[in-house]
């Protein structure tokens, strides 16, 4: 399994005209690893993630993941194409404030429709039992501090076992030790044979990645 990120090129209308935030980025990545996107704002880090998670179609260049092209894909097998390969974690969580932590957990195995729901449900407990939110589970996001609610949705990410793991900042707002339960999750999800990428602002991640690809400003 392989990610191949070849020459993707991006740019946004601007009230000043064409605005280019990716000019030309390849790399490849093997399963197991983990790497690091770094770069300060506005540089592109969320743009190349979303590229890469199949949601936002590049001006040119190619995206490769396991073998297939997703944007060569129809919008709805696209669709079924992210659910079931790519987990996301976003840098705002994107929690559901009107579902409590097991519902928010569960809730992107409801959309997809998944048949083994009894199997995700008791994996799903058991994610929010070692990532020590089982006195949380019944609570709405509100109730929760913003430890508490990234970890909620790395487990919604992690819940059905996707090949690639995009997280944005990750442990952007997050305490020492909250950072260090996100970090040493994800790296035993590349242990076992996964693809983690997180975009950061944080340098200190770099030192534990497999890979660096650092974006400066064009």
């Amino acid at each position: 399994m392989m990610l191949i990120v070849n020459n993707i090129k991006k740019s946004f209308d601007s009230p000043n005209g064409k605005l280019t935030v990716l000019n030309g980025i390849s790399f490849e990545v093997s399963a197991g690893e983990l790497v690091v996107i770094s770069g300060e704002s506005g540089v592109g880090k969320t743009t190349l993630l979303l590229t890469i998670g199949a949601l936002l179609v590049p001006d040119d260049g190619t995206v490769i993941f396991d073998s297939q092209n997703p944007y060569q894909l129809s919008n709805n097998k696209r669709a079924e194409f992210r659910a079931k390969n790519i987990g996301f974690i976003f840098q705002q969580f994107h929690l559901m404030p009107y579902l409590n932590i097991s519902e928010n957990v569960s809730l992107p195995a409801i959309a997809s429709n998944v048949d083994n729901e009894k199997q995700l449900y008791s994996r799903a407990q058991t994610l929010i039992d070692e990532l020590g939110l089982s006195e949380r589970k019944y609570h709405l996001p509100e109730q929760l501090s913003v430890g508490e609610k990234q970890r909620v949705a790395l487990i919604r990410a992690l819940l059905c076992q996707p090949k690639l793991i995009l997280a944005d900042e990750p442990t952007g707002n997050l305490d020492e030790d909250n950072a260090n339960i996100v970090i040493s999750k994800l790296r035993e999800f590349t242990q076992q044979g996964g693809i983690a990428i997180l975009a950061t602002h944080d340098g200190r991640l770099a030192e534990l990645a497999d890979k660096h690809i650092a974006l400066s400003p064009k």
